[in-house]
């Protein structure tokens, strides 16, 4: 009977023997095979182990230190049963295996373990809500059998595990399962290590096909577009969508999305909020199965259906500028880490070509923002009427911040207000009417601190002044600028675009500025035009007064001195006739034409012992050594050659300083008095003799 049951025991060793000696040999003829994937490793393993009657279960590692089943080791008809049962499914199912005994020990040791304990196993492995059904699990199983569980290791890094049951099972059949498994982590090593390569030879591939797209591109948009476009086809996602710092470095706008609400474009995320800026300050990807759980998650990305999230930074150089995201819009999608590496890689090229096409579109916009306001300038300085130049400017500053409408308000120097003078926009009556105070509203915060200022959302403004009616209501953008010359703000620019959906950029409102300058330098000059133009006319005016008042001041005196009976005449200072009146000339018997220009030294008309005295004193008087006026008597000779006793009365013109100028002479002619003088001397003579004569008395009476 002994030798029966040893006889029985050998050949029972002998049969097991060959079933491990089979199922290495399946093993080794799966890892020839070269399986594409893991699963087809797993699979063709379990299915051999199954043709020899061996029940095994085959789980990895997963990145958290789960591990998860990947193989069915019951068949379909069982498998549905359990499923019913407890409502899991076998395949997929994550346990950790620190809280099971033999598993524990199986990973921790790198050795493989036995146990007869397979419900024991078992019941740590169910979840605790579930351990109440572990019988009726253990009946569908079939009878407790003895399991050995050997560890998946590659090199000194475990990948998961492999768990062989069969009623024969003895602790001597632990080094075959090892072996076991030593073929099955050998053949999984093998195909990671051509997935790995293959996935080197595709992120290869997709880098080549990345800097293909975008080495010709330098437009911003088209750069974006391409770089969602390959992002979403190498990952399969839903949707994508670029984020990038504004130029304030507080701001995240998204300038292009794809398979996103076209909304979320204009709702930027400040400073803190959302997974971008998370993105940008970590600089490390972030991988999300459930989007709509993470505490930075937007709630407006939520509502558009995001679920799952890739997310990876825009590195350029040492300098993050923003983040690529793609999405998954459905629940039975997840990223993997293959996924995160492909994003990064797009990423890591698309950061240096969206900088390059960033510095290219500043530049480009820059150049054209040049030539618009040199334009601009060429035509409102061509100007200077004053209304004309404000309508032209309102209409240059709307073209040039493609805005809706466009005003500009003056300071009312005298009231202290601001008044819109010029409106270009549908409510321009109703504009036009509103008289601010300097501070009051936005427009008089802008008036009184001389700053720029940009209002995306003017109805959350606290300096916002509220205005009942149609201008109150619609949404719009506001871009301001003062109106400066010389640190002296005299006015306010405005440019409104209708609408959320397109607000202004820090780079419109210095174009804005920068517009507003030059504006109020051609508002300047046109003002002082004004003001010269008036004086001008008024001085025209004056002058063509002033003129006619000499001229008639002129004929009057020339009325004079033509009408006059003395002789006048006027020298200059070397001595030559400037002006000889028409009594002087007819006193000589000559015409003025004759004598005036020509020297006094070479005129005849005066008797060369009178000459000389005349001559003497105009030119002492000249040197300041004669009184400025003076009478003098003497004789002309006419040109029939006779002789004139005349009084000479000269007197020195000099200019406002006093400096003489020449010399007014007016001449009489007291030939008559002279006559008469004569004849009372002779008369004077007669009655001298008569009185000398006479011997007695003479008296006169009355």
């Amino acid at each position: 009977m002994a030798l029966l049951g040893i006889l029985k025991k050998a050949r029972q060793g002998s049969a097991n023997d060959a079933i491990w000696a089979s199922a290495l040999r399946a093993a080794a003829g799966v890892a020839r095979k070269a399986a594409a994937s893991e699963s087809d490793v797993l699979r063709a393993v379990t299915k051999e182990l199954q043709h020899l009657k061996l029940r095994s279960t085959v789980a990895l590692l997963t990145p958290d230190g789960q591990l998860e089943v990947q193989t069915r080791p019951v068949s379909q008809s069982i498998e549905n049963t359990l499923r019913r049962l407890t409502g899991l499914q076998i395949a997929g199912y994550r346990f950790d295996p620190q809280q099971v005994d033999i598993y524990r020990e199986a990973l921790s040791s790198g050795e493989a373990v036995f146990t007869t304990k397979q419900a024991h196993s078992v019941r740590q492995i169910m979840p605790k809500n579930l351990r109440p059904l572990l019988s009726r699990v253990m009946h569908l199983l079939g009878r407790e059998q003895p399991a050995i569980v050997a560890p998946l290791i590659l090199g000194d890094r475990p990948l998961g595990t492999i768990s062989v049951t069969a009623h024969w099972l003895t602790a001597d059949d632990t080094p075959m399962v090892a072996a076991l498994a030593d073929h099955i982590s050998i053949t999984l090593g093998h195909v990671r290590s051509r997935k790995k390569m293959e996935a080197s030879l595709e992120r290869e591939r997709l880098r080549n096909q990345v800097a293909e797209a975008l080495a010709s591109a330098l437009d911003l948009p088209v750069v974006l577009e391409r770089v969602i476009h390959l992002a979403t086809d190498m990952t399969d996602a839903d949707a994508g969508a670029i984020a990038l710092i504004e130029p304030d470095g507080e701001t995240v706008t998204y300038p292009y999305l794809f398979g996103l609400p076209d909304s979320l474009r204009f709702q930027p995320t400040s400073r803190g909020q959302g997974l971008a800026w998370r993105l940008i300050e970590s600089r490390t990807p972030i991988l999300l199965p459930d989007y709509s759980e993470d505490p930075n998650a937007l709630p407006h990305w939520v509502d558009a259906g995001v679920r799952s999230f890739l997310g990876v930074p825009l590195i350029a150089g040492e300098k993050a500028i923003g983040g690529l995201g793609l999405f998954a819009l459905t629940k039975d999608y997840s990223f993997s880490e293959e996924h995160v590496e492909m994003a990064q890689a797009i990423a890591n090229m698309a950061a240096i070509t969206i900088k390059n096409a960033q510095l290219y579109t500043d530049a480009t916009r820059r150049a054209e923002e040049s030539q618009a306001l040199i334009r601009t300038a060429r035509s409102i300085s061509a100007l200077l009427d004053h209304e004309t130049m404000l309508h032209l400017i309102a209409e240059q500053a709307k073209v040039l911040l493609q805005a809706d409408g466009s005003r500009i308000h003056l300071v009312d120097p005298e009231k202290g207000t601001l008044r819109c003078l010029v409106a270009l926009d549908p409510e321009a009556e109703a504009i036009m009417a509103i008289e601010l105070e300097i501070g009051q509203g936005i427009t008089g915060y802008v008036a009184e601190q001389g700053v720029p200022v940009l209002v995306n959302d003017p109805s959350s403004d606290p300096r916002g002044v509220y205005i009942s009616g149609p201008l109150g209501g619609e949404p719009e953008c506001l871009a301001m600028a003062p109106l400066k010359i010389r640190q002296r703000t005299m006015g306010v620019m405005t440019v409104r675009r209708l609408g959320p959906n397109r607000p202004f950029t820090p780079s419109d409102l210095d174009l804005l500025t920068a517009f507003a300058a030059q504006a109020a330098v051609a508002l300047e000059n046109a003002d002082l035009y004004s003001q010269i133009a008036a004086q001008a006319q008024h001085l025209e005016a004056e002058v063509t007064k002033r003129t006619r008042e000499l001229a008639l001041s002129e004929a009057h005196y020339r009325a004079l001195v033509e009408t006059s009976l003395a002789g006048i005449v006027q020298i200059d200072t070397e001595g030559r006739f400037t002006y000889v009146n028409q009594a002087f000339a007819d006193l000589l018997e000559i015409t003025p034409e004759e004598i005036i220009g020509k020297p006094v030294s070479s005129y005849e008309g005066f008797i060369p012992e009178i000459y000389d005295v005349v001559l003497e004193r105009f030119h002492a008087r000249m040197r300041g050594e004669q009184p400025n006026r003076g009478v003098h008597d003497i004789e002309l000779i006419t040109k029939s050659g006779r002789h004139i006793p005349a009084l000479l009365a000269a007197s020195l013109i000099t200019d406002d300083e006093g400096i003489p100028q020449g010399a007014t002479g007016l001449i009489f002619d007291i030939s008559e008095r002279k006559g008469l003088e004569a004849a009372l001397q002779t008369e004077r003579d007669r009655l001298d003799a008569i009185l000398t004569n006479v011997g007695d008395a003479v008296m006169v009476t009355d």
